[in-house]
C-alpha cells in the first residue's frame, strides 16, 4: 500500500536519485585521497627523521647537533647526485661525517691528530698481463699435481706395510713379535694417509671416528708388542746365565781330570813291580817275557826241559 505525498519526491531511478549517490561516491573518494596523503606525509617525515634508538640518543645527548649534520649529510649527498663515490671524495662531507662520527665515538680517520682533514687515499687496480695470469694457473696446476703424487705415495706406503704384515702372519705366526711390529707400521702408514700426513688428501666422511678407533687399535697393538719383548729379554737372560755356567763347568773339568790322570799314572809306575828276564843266576823258577806271554821252565832229573805257557 502506497502513499502519494505532496510535492517533489526522491526516486531510484531518477536524475535527483543519481546525482545524490554521485555526490556520496565524491565525498568518500575525497576522503581516501586525505587519508592516503597523510599516511605518505607521515611515512616521509618518519623517513626523513633518523630513527629513534638507544645508540642515537646517546650521540643526541653527547652532541645536541647531531640532527642538523645529518641533515647536512642529505643535503651534501643531493648536492652530487646521489653518486657514492663523489660525495664521499668531497672534503665537506668528510667535515661533515667525522662530526657525526665524534657524537657516535667512533673514530674514523677523516681527521689527522692535528685537525686537517686527511685526504682519501685512491687505490688503482691494475689489471693482471696475460703472463702473469699463465704463471698463476700453472701454480694452481702445480699444487694440484703435488697434492695427488703425495696421495698415491701415501696410498703405496699403506699397501707395502699391509703386504709386509701378511707376510709376516704367514712366515712367523699370527701374534709374533715379527707380525705385531709389522701391524703397527700398517696401522701408522693408515692413519697416516687418513690425515694426509704427506700432502694428500684427507678423509672427509667420519675422519674422527676412525682416527679414534684406529689410536685404540694401536695402543692394543703396543701392549701386546710390549708383552712379547718382555717374555723374550727373560728368555735371553736365561739363556746368557746357561751359557756362562757351562762354560765355567767345562774349564773346571778339564784342569780335575789333567790332575787325576797324572795321580793314576805315578801310582801305576809305583805299584807296577819290575819284570826280569831269565838269566844264570836264575836257572828255574824265572819268568821271562816272551810276546806277551809269561814262560815257566820245570826242571825234572833225567829228562828234557818242558815249557808251559801261562797268561798274565
Amino acid at each position: 500500500m502506497g502513499f502519494n505525498l505532496p510535492g517533489k519526491s526522491m526516486q531510484s531511478g531518477t536524475s535527483s536519485h543519481r546525482s545524490a549517490l554521485k555526490m556520496v561516491a565524491e565525498q568518500k573518494a575525497a576522503s581516501a585521497l586525505k587519508m592516503k596523503e597523510q599516511e605518505i606525509a607521515s611515512a616521509l617525515k618518519m623517513k626523513a627523521s633518523p630513527a629513534k634508538s638507544p645508540e642515537y640518543d646517546a650521540a643526541a645527548k653527547k652532541d645536541p647537533k647531531l640532527g642538523s649534520y645529518i641533515a647536512e649529510r642529505k643535503k651534501i649527498k643531493a648536492k652530487y647526485g646521489g653518486d657514492r663515490k663523489k660525495y664521499r671524495a668531497s672534503e665537506e662531507y668528510k667535515a661533515n661525517q667525522s662530526k657525526i662520527n665524534k657524537a657516535y665515538g667512533i673514530d674514523d680517520g677523516y681527521k689527522a691528530p692535528g685537525g686537517k682533514l686527511v685526504a682519501e687515499t685512491t687505490i688503482t687496480k691494475t689489471k693482471p698481463t696475460v703472463e702473469e695470469k699463465g704463471e698463476v694457473k700453472k701454480t694452481k696446476i702445480q699444487k694440484k699435481a703435488d697434492k695427488r703424487k703425495s696421495e698415491v705415495d701415501e696410498n703405496v706406503t699403506k699397501k707395502q706395510a699391509k703386504q709386509s704384515k701378511k707376510e709376516a702372519r704367514k712366515k712367523h705366526g699370527k701374534g709374533s713379535k715379527e707380525h705385531l711390529e709389522a701391524k703397527a707400521k700398517h696401522l701408522k702408514a693408515k692413519e697416516s694417509d687418513r690425515q694426509g700426513g704427506q700432502g694428500g688428501r684427507k678423509q672427509g666422511i667420519f675422519r674422527k671416528l676412525s682416527s679414534k678407533i684406529n689410536k685404540k687399535r694401536q695402543k692394543k697393538n703396543q701392549a701386546k708388542l710390549s708383552e712379547k719383548n718382555i717374555a723374550q729379554e727373560i728368555i735371553d737372560k736365561k739363556t746368557t746365565t746357561k751359557n756362562t755356567d757351562e762354560k765355567s763347568s767345562t774349564s773346571s773339568g778339564g784342569n780335575t781330570n789333567t790332575n787325576t790322570n797324572t795321580n793314576i799314572n805315578t801310582n801305576t809306575n809305583i805299584n807296577t813291580p819290575a819284570k826280569h828276564t831269565g838269566s844264570a843266576s836264575h836257572p828255574t823258577g824265572a819268568i821271562a817275557a816272551h810276546k806277551g806271554h809269561m814262560t815257566k821252565k820245570v826242571g825234572t832229573k833225567g829228562r828234557m826241559t818242558k815249557k808251559v805257557a801261562t797268561k798274565e
